[in-house]
């Protein structure tokens, strides 16, 4: 027996149903799974930056089920138990920004008008429009390092945040470019700066690893290079590269060849703590970090006469690749996963078709079907043992594909329409998950 309840706000229309469902799409995909519909009862609200802007947020839980009383305005997703979230008037302007838990419970009430971060390690991160500088919130609400003022401010990765500041120390200045140093969780600055050199852009993906920092230089005709230093500031690798990325295991990618000269991609090497090339015959692009046991993917520039290069597993801990290669089939692999997800190509009923599947730090297969009997085609890590897919039927004469949420054993959780509603963050978190529509 089906149940369906229709609800109908402002712009959006949503459905809602729940025990089995049934779901026709088109003619090809007609069957019963034990799921719930992916519907969420959305709040509206402005933007405070973008007045003309108008969105919708809602947060559904592990099971695909509405999670009630949520707030009408906006909110962030669930980091490390907590969700920035606004409360405004009831024209949802003049909101002001603070902290729910799970529970929606405000465990820092709205006080800012800017909205902070989410929080990571610790620390959110909250912009000072009077000062112009941004600043650290504490999971009590209560400003960290508060005798320093930063430019910009990172978030902190593995212990360390990357900071701006200014020679003088100040920080009340509009300047587009920023001298860079690193903070640490007890507020010491590591400062290697060079005054001559200056940043425009902040790199997420920097930050301190295994005793390697990433520091700049200026060479002999003052560009800039990077290389790494120790905590003492000595030179581990000399700055020689156009940008390096954090070490995992005793590796890293550092990029040889500057970006307005690249035909093709990013070109990168990857470096033991020596500085010694471990694949002297190759190069790299689309790099990724591993996660936690070592697993990744090595994406191969193409070799002399070859149109596209392969990718393979690899395992950072071991130094060994998988003999078989494989399609790069996800955004971002999540370091507390354990697992990876990618495509290979395979004959079947005479077809070459994608056939993705989850790997293991031993490059074994261990989840290739959605539900026992679908191919998925692209697939993020999973977080909290929740995963969005694509999959499709290869039973079908014809090439549509659906989204899902799935659990580790490819257990269908809950799909939603995508051209209704759109996810801002495809990851579960504390048992949420962040989606959003735009107008």
């Amino acid at each position: 027996m089906h149940r369906k309840l229709f609800y109908l706000f402002p712009l959006l229309f949503v459905t809602y149903g729940c025990s089995t469902v049934q779901f026709v799409f088109g003619n090809i995909f007609h069957r019963e799974i034990e799921a719930a519909t992916i519907v969420v009862e959305a709040s509206k609200i402005v933007f405070p930056s973008y007045p003309s802007a108008t969105a919708y947020y809602g947060l559904i839980s592990r099971e695909g089920k509405i999670v009630e009383n949520l707030s009408e305005n906006w909110r962030d997703h669930f980091s490390e138990g907590l969700s920035a979230s606004a409360k405004c008037d009831e024209n949802n302007k003049n909101c002001k920004y603070g902290f729910q838990n799970d529970k929606f419970q405000w465990v820092i009430p709205p006080q800012w008008t800017y909205r902070p971060s989410a929080f990571q390690e610790g620390f959110a991160i909250l912009y000072d429009p009077n000062t112009y500088s941004y600043k650290y919130i504490d999971k009590t609400g209560k400003f960290a390092f508060t005798d320093k003022k930063f430019l910009r401010a990172g978030k902190f990765n593995f212990g360390y945040a990357r900071v701006a500041l200014r020679m003088n120390g100040e920080a009340y200045d509009r300047t587009p470019k920023y001298e860079w140093a690193w903070l640490s969780k007890s507020g010491e600055i590591l400062d290697f700066r060079e005054p001559s050199i200056l940043e425009s852009s902040q790199n997420p993906k920097l930050t301190i690893r295994e005793g390697m920092i990433p520091c700049p230089s200026l060479d002999e005709e003052k560009n800039i290079k990077w290389g790494y230093r120790n905590f003492k500031g000595e030179w581990v690798i000399p700055a020689k590269y156009f940008s390096v990325e954090p070490f995992y295991f005793g590796k890293a990618f550092v990029q040889t060849v500057e970006s307005y000269k690249m035909i093709i991609d990013s070109q990168y090497i990857l470096i033991n703590a020596k500085g010694d090339n471990l694949f002297p015959n190759h190069t790299f692009r689309n790099i990724q970090a591993p996660i936690q046991n070592g697993l990744g993917i090595l994406s191969f520039m193409p070799a002399p006469g070859e149109s596209f290069g392969k990718s393979y597993l690899y395992n950072w801990r071991t130094n060994k690749k998988s003999e078989f290669s494989v399609v790069v089939s996800f955004r971002n692999l999540l370091w507390d996963d354990k697992w990876v997800p990618a495509t290979e190509y395979k004959e079947y009923k005479g077809n070459k078709i994608g056939i993705g599947a989850y790997y293991d730090d031993n490059f074994r297969k261990v989840l290739d079907r959605i539900d026992g009997k679908y191919i998925f085609i692209d697939a993020e890590s999973f977080s909290e043992n929740v995963s969005y897919v694509r999959f499709y039927d290869p039973e079908s004469e014809k090439s549509i594909n659906y989204s899902a949420y799935i659990d580790r054993s490819g257990k269908i959780l809950f799909y939603f329409d995508k051209e209704k509603l759109t996810y801002s963050k495809p990851y579960m978190k504390s048992g949420f998950l962040l989606i959003s529509k735009a107008e």
